[in-house]
Parts: C-alpha cells; structure tokens; sequence
C-alpha cells in the first residue's frame, strides 16, 4: 500500500507576495497551490492508494471562496484518479466559536466521493485500490478547550498537560481495541510531540499548546502515524512500529522556516514493515538573508549588487541587514536591490558594535551613582558626556525617591 502523506498547506498566506501580472493572484497563494500541485501529480503518477492530509489546511479560520474553490479542485483531481483523501481537522481550520464548524465542514455536508473528513475522534476504514486501510484521525485539541472542563478547579498547569495526555492515551487506547490487526491502520493527529524540533530547537512550554510524548503511540496497533502541526519534516520513529513522522509545511511560511527543505512523505506499507520516503518539491521560491557590512551609502551598494549579481535571486524573497556606522537612503537601496530581487521582505540597519574594554574601577564596592560618574567619563559616547549634568541629577533624584520608599 503506498500513502502520501503531506500537512500544514496553509494556503491563503499572502506574506511577502505581490499581485501576479498574469491572473492578477497573489504570488505567494500560488507559490503555495504551486507546491501542492506537485504533490497531487505525484501521487496520480505513483497510483498512491491514499492522501492524508494532517491538518491546517488552510491558513485562515475562514478562507475566502476563491482558496476554497482552489482547494476543492485539487481534491477532484484525487478523488476522479480513484485516490481517497484524509482530512484532518488543525489549529487554522477550526472557528474559535462555542459550536466549532470547521472550514471543512463543505466536504462533509456535500458527501464528495472518496473524502473522508475527520472533525472529530474518529475511526474510518476507508477503501482503496489495494484493500481497506484503517484510520484514526485526532484532530487538534485546543488548551482553552481543555480550561472549559477545568474552569470551576484550582489545577496546576503541569497537571492539566498530564490530563492532556491522558485524554490522548484513552481516546487512542480505546479506538485501538476496535482495529482489526489483518488490515492495514494508520493515525493522523495534529499536536505537539516533546521530541520534536521545531526549525533548529525544541518547542518551549508556552501559549496554548498542549504537548505530549511520543509513548502514547507505542505498543499500538497502528503501522504508521502522520503527524501535523510541526513544519519542519521529521521522522521522530523509524525503527519501531509504529514509524511516526511530521511531514512538515509544504513551503516557507517565513523566513524561520528558510533553512529546511519542504516537501512530503511517500509510504510503503507491506506485512513485515513500513518505508517513508521524504521527497523535496523542487523549484520553489527561497527566502534568502543578505548581511553585508558597508562603511557606506556607496559601499553599501556596491557590496549588494555583487551578492545579487548574475540574476541569481530573482525569483527570491530577500532580506537585507546593513551593519554599519553611517546613515542610508532607504529608498534609493530599495530602488537599486528590486531590479535583482523578487521581493524585498525588509532592510534592517544594526549599528557597527565597537568592541568595548572593561572599566576597571567599576565593582560592587562603589554606589551606583559613583559607577556612573566612572561610566560616562570612560566611554566614548558624545550623547551621555553632553548630557552629563541632567543625567546625573535625574538619577540622584531616582535614588532619593528609592531610598525614602
């Protein structure tokens, strides 16, 4: 049985994009329709048996008709090639209201052929060319969604993220009782793995997320599990059954994202194991970071057009940090860059950092108000030696208020 396995589309996202001159779209929603039309060919040319999609279909909780109407065509293609398509419930395709409709929810009232949307826990066996295949979509759980249940009872924050996982145990251990081990099963969930790296570091314990561990998907029945909700690709299992992988976001969303590559995951499962197989999209638009360091408006130029010489990003988003000590003209940098770029996604200007020696008399000894006096005389900034005297008597005075409290 062979699966593609893709996520995080988030089609609607016009960030560092311009009007195309040819259909008058967004550069930036085509680049991202660009991406998935790759990956739909892919799977018609490979007569794929499934299409699983881990959630954040769309980038807006309400997308406007035009992307709607994009997607559904993609979907035809799938569903007229006989390749039933999984669809799973993320963070951006809910609406944050009481009776949560997803942007979804169309496909489901509409009963198109061969998509199955999971708004819900849910157990399907779904159809295919080569035999039934059984899926279990979890879609994304919401922490304040959680705090409703525990709004009447003083919990700690960790004990909530333990019930979390509980909740994620039960649901999995419950719907694995009902699989049947001689066909094929498969998990979808859109959530956070503590074992995932997201871009270059782990996700930190903040917001609303809700983060469990990988054991919840051990000794279970399941071959494979396709995970969203991280954007950078990763297999967090390989070895052992089952093989749990994030498939990643099918392009940059913005420049945290511009140092791994995007594509999808290709599954094989046979009787003794389970193959994924990570396949780049080609030819998308990069985000590049240009850093020069420019003595200046001149320099600065010239040092630019020789990193953007020979037209070699002009079809890239580009950002540009000047660190130097002079001023510039932004637009007439802006002017001379956009005849070699894409798209200028910003200039950042940081001040040339003068490497500064330590002041010997400063130590824990003086008051803070001497160690001030020794500062100013020491360092070499014309602002604080102007204004000496006015900063010296609002910082006595700061003191005296302290020290009366």
């Amino acid at each position: 049985m062979k699966i593609i396995h893709t996520a995080d589309l988030h089609i609607g996202i016009e960030n560092y994009g311009r009007q195309d001159s040819e259909t008058m779209i967004n550069s930036r929603l085509l680049d991202f329709f660009r991406s998935l039309d790759f990956i739909v060919q892919r799977a018609i040319q490979e007569k794929a048996d499934l299409f699983i999609i881990s959630g954040d279909i769309y980038h807006q909780r309400e997308p406007s008709i035009y992307v709607q109407n994009e997607f559904a065509k993609r979907l035809t293609r799938l569903s007229e090639a006989d390749i039933p398509v999984a669809l799973l419930i993320g963070n951006h395709d809910s609406l944050l209201a009481l009776k949560r409709i997803s942007s979804l929810q169309i496909f489901k009232e509409l009963k198109v052929p061969n998509i199955f949307v999971f708004d819900e826990p849910k157990l399907i066996t779904i159809p295919t060319k080569s035999g039934d295949v059984q899926v279990l979509g979890l879609p994304y759980l919401e922490k304040n969604v959680l705090n409703e249940y525990f709004l009447n009872y003083s919990i700690q924050e960790k004990t909530k993220q333990e019930y979390a996982s509980f909740i994620f145990s039960r649901l999995i251990q419950e719907f694995s009782s009902q699989i049947d081990p001689k066909i094929p099963s498969i998990l979808l969930s859109h959530l956070t793995l503590r074992e995932a790296v997201y871009q270059n570091w782990h996700p930190a314990m903040i917001g609303n997320e809700i983060y469990v561990n990988q054991e919840i998907f051990f000794k279970t029945p399941f071959q494979y599990v396709a995970l969203g909700h991280i954007h950078k690709p990763q297999l967090i299992s390989e070895t052992d059954y089952p093989v749990i992988a994030y498939s990643g976001s099918i392009d940059s969303l913005d420049f945290g994202e511009a140092d791994f590559e995007h594509g999808f995951y290709e599954v094989e499962i046979t009787e003794k194991k389970v193959k994924p197989n990570f396949h780049k999209i080609p030819g998308q638009r990069k985000l590049v970071t240009i850093q020069i360091e420019a003595k200046d408006e001149n320099d600065c130029i010239q040092k630019l057009l020789q990193h953007l010489g020979n037209n070699q990003h002009e079809k890239d988003i580009v950002k540009i940090i000047i660190e130097s000590e002079s001023n510039f003209d932004e637009q007439k940098l802006r002017r001379e860059v956009s005849l070699y770029v894409y798209f200028i996604a910003s200039f950042k200007y940081e001040r040339k950092r003068v490497n500064k020696s330590r002041i010997q008399e400063l130590n824990n000894e003086i008051t803070p108000l001497e160690s001030l006096k020794k500062y100013i005389l020491n360092v070499n900034d014309p602002y604080l030696k102007d204004n000496e005297t006015e900063i010296i008597r609002l910082t006595e005075s700061l003191l005296s208020e302290i020290e009366a409290e």
